[in-house]
């Protein structure tokens, strides 16, 4: 049944049904209290959950799920996969006290995103884009440029992840 309503709030998000996307989500965040669920597809729902609000910009409330997943995964992280959620989750609070100019906790964040996310490509890049909006907010362009380039130079990247990087730098700057 939890399945079902996440592929349901991934439809409802398609079609632009934000409120439909969050009762999917919540409902299914409900139906794990029931017990013998895999903590895999509860840390997903919050994930989803967390994003979902962050995107609605109703921070408090996607704090609130970013914070729980932290507490499932910073102790029990057991392979790669949880690794790439654990440092996803720390870009998104960083993104999350950039709106709200904490920029103190941006940099916490940051750090820990890039200590964890060491194993994923995708996070990596994530980080180093991030890391140069926050430079550009705090009127580091020459850093969030140097940033940019860095990104660039990691191993493993294929042309097209080097196309769409080169994209969103383009866009960064005139900004």
């Amino acid at each position: 049944v939890i399945l079902i309503l996440l592929h349901l709030s991934r439809i409802a998000k398609i079609l632009n049904q934000p409120k439909k996307t969050l009762e999917y989500l919540e409902n299914g965040l409900e139906l794990c209290k029931s017990g013998n669920i895999p903590l895999g597809l509860i840390i997903k729902l919050h994930k989803k959950l967390g994003k979902t609000y962050l995107l609605f910009n109703q921070l408090n409330k996607a704090k609130t799920h970013f914070h729980i997943i932290i507490n499932f995964l910073e102790s029990n992280v057991t392979d790669i996969n949880d690794q790439v959620i654990l440092a996803d989750t720390y870009l998104s609070l960083a993104k999350i006290n950039l709106k709200e100019e904490n920029l103190s906790e941006v940099k916490l964040r940051f750090n820990k995103a890039l200590n964890i996310s060491k194993g994923s490509l995708k996070i990596q890049l994530k980080y180093f884009y991030e890391r140069a909006k926050y430079n550009k907010k705090t009127e580091k362009m020459a850093y969030a440029i140097k940033l940019l380039k860095q990104a660039l130079n990691l191993p493993g990247l294929d042309e097209n992840t080097i196309q769409q990087h080169e994209q969103k730098r383009s866009k960064l700057i005139k900004k």
